[in-house]
């Protein structure tokens, strides 16, 4: 992250300014320094913050904050769908996964919103000196009726792909919401974690019923 924005991003909240000038100190200066053997390498620090640091995950989510929530979708877009069709968008994270919910009894608007979204996104990323990766991101319809064009979304100058079905914090969402490939893929793990434990856990190698039965009910 950004330091200049990550500080702006603390006093917008309203942050006594005694602890943002001690953020602002810290993230002054920095300088990280690399020791092999006999020779030493040091970089000066911009952005990021060192993983598993005691600030890391309040910087982050300080600074990450500012990227959710609703958007306003510019009004030319709306324009020709106002008296049609209505349109809701929300920004959510996870950790650094973000995800991009828009509802709409129009496709089209959602794909031409989304894809307004999307830019936002991107520009306020290049200034907290973040990025988005193409290769991470998909997109999915959710609808039980059939899809009339191929939908077509863009992160920059790249297309994302649209999928089937998508995972949110463990749970397949597909585009049907029928659940079938959630119940498969839960109904395999659960084969193979049966598999291992009857493969590791047995009578025969001198471990009583009680504590056979505390690793299944653990593990179960």
């Amino acid at each position: 992250m950004a330091s200049l924005h990550c500080v702006k991003s603390l006093i917008d909240k309203g942050i006594d300014g005694g602890y943002v000038h001690i953020i602002q100190d810290y993230l002054s200066n920095r300088l990280i320094r690399l020791n092999i053997n006999n020779s030493t390498a040091q970089k000066n620090l911009s952005r990021s913050s060192p993983q598993g640091g005691g600030l890391s995950n309040f910087l982050w989510n300080s600074d990450f904050d500012d990227m959710l929530g609703q958007y306003d979708i510019d009004p030319i877009i709306l324009s020709p769908f106002v008296e049609d069709c209505e349109i809701e968008n929300n920004v959510q994270a996870f950790a650094d996964d973000s995800q991009l919910v828009l509802v709409s009894k129009s496709l089209l608007l959602c794909q031409l919103a989304g894809n307004n979204i999307l830019s936002q996104m991107l520009a306020k990323a290049e200034v907290k000196k973040a990025s988005y990766s193409v290769s991470k991101s998909n997109a999915v319809v959710f609808s039980k009726r059939n899809i009339p064009f191929e939908v077509e979304m863009k992160l920059g100058n790249d297309r994302i792909p649209v999928s089937t079905s998508n995972k949110l914090l463990g749970v397949v969402l597909d585009s049907k919401l029928n659940w079938h490939e959630h119940i498969e893929k839960q109904s395999a793990t659960c084969k193979r974690l049966i598999f291992l434990l009857n493969r590791c856990c047995k009578v025969k190698w001198g471990l009583t019923r009680d504590v056979l039965n505390e690793i299944w009910t653990g593990c179960i």
